[in-house]
């Protein structure tokens, strides 16, 4: 499937601190009206920052309030 394809090409597993990432694929979830994943999207990126001693920037956090529904 189409976000698959995307999630992998993303390749997160490279640099799973690279929230740029994360909020990416964030995007790409919503645009395919995938609103779990949005959430579930987040929850890892928050889990892998957590992981490295960090929390998620205001800028994620903020994504994650106007992507879901």
């Amino acid at each position: 499937d189409r976000v698959d394809d995307a999630v992998h090409a993303l390749d997160l597993a490279a640099d799973p601190l690279r929230e740029a990432t994360w909020r990416t694929l964030m995007r790409i979830r919503s645009a395919v009206g995938d609103y779990d994943g949005v959430i579930t999207t987040f929850a890892q990126c928050e889990k892998a920052l957590r992981a490295a001693g960090i929390a998620p920037a205001p800028s994620t956090r903020t994504l994650l309030n106007q992507l879901r529904r």
